[in-house]
């Protein structure tokens, strides 16, 4: 399966994707889905990579997060 970033998706087109909060860092469950908020000093960019399974080899999704927006 590509992943969302190799076939070009963005954040805006994923369904459900919407503007988290910054606080508190790591993963949070939340009302519809989860958080994720994390902090990087010097970072070029960052991915999300999602796995269907705890022992999946390669994530079922990938989400190229933009730096403006996230």
């Amino acid at each position: 399966m590509s992943s969302s970033a190799e076939q070009g998706v963005t954040h805006t087109e994923l369904s459900g994707l919407n503007r988290g909060r910054s606080s508190p860092l790591g993963c949070s469950i939340v009302d519809g889905g989860a958080n994720f908020s994390i902090y990087s000093r010097s970072a070029d960019a960052v991915e999300l990579l999602l796995f269907d399974q705890v022992d999946d080899g390669q994530p079922s999704r990938t989400i190229a997060l933009d730096p403006i927006e996230n």
